[in-house]
């Protein structure tokens, strides 16, 4: 099992950006009005508000978890900030350029078995959030669960972490 200890300073930012990027696949896939973005990401912050204080058994999970408990914590699991003019687009590259270094990260450094549970609980943030909000529909009536261009951007993550989930 791993630890922050076992990651540069670099390294362990890919990781703990890593939740909020898989967020940022789905929500820029398909964007939400603003009631929609806001389920959205408290769909981030409850999973991982979930791990908090209860080990999952997963040395990377519980240890994103401990950190997120205090305000610079809270920060550091956040993407930078886009530049000024960044398209939609251009932003759900970068969330995906995270996935993929964090993908190669976990590859070379984690045990299999650790690696295979933190992209899993990644592919899951993703799932959650796709799921949040109706996407369609008019004031909350009507719309679907999940939206087409959701579920591509799921498969999407799956993809790029390399792992299968429920679209596939």
């Amino acid at each position: 099992m791993t630890t922050k200890a076992d990651y540069t300073a670099e390294e362990w930012s890919v990781i703990m950006q890593s939740p909020m990027a898989a967020a940022m696949v789905v929500i820029f896939a398909s964007p939400s009005n603003p009631v929609g973005l806001a389920q959205e990401m408290f769909a981030v912050s409850k999973m991982l508000a979930e791990n908090v204080g209860k080990p999952s058994g997963v040395g990377l999970i519980d240890a994103v978890a401990e950190q997120i408990k205090d305000a610079e914590g809270r920060k550091a699991a956040q993407p930078p900030s886009p530049a000024a003019g960044s398209d939609l687009t251009a932003l759900k590259g970068r969330a995906l350029g995270t996935l993929q270094q964090l993908n190669d990260l976990l590859s070379a450094k984690a045990p299999a078995d650790e690696a295979a549970s933190f992209r899993q609980w990644i592919l899951a943030t993703a799932q959650r959030v796709a799921g949040a909000a109706k996407e369609g529909g008019f004031l909350g009536i009507g719309g679907t669960a999940i939206s087409a261009e959701e579920t591509a951007a799921i498969a999407e993550v799956e993809r790029t972490l390399g792992v299968a989930g429920a679209s596939s």
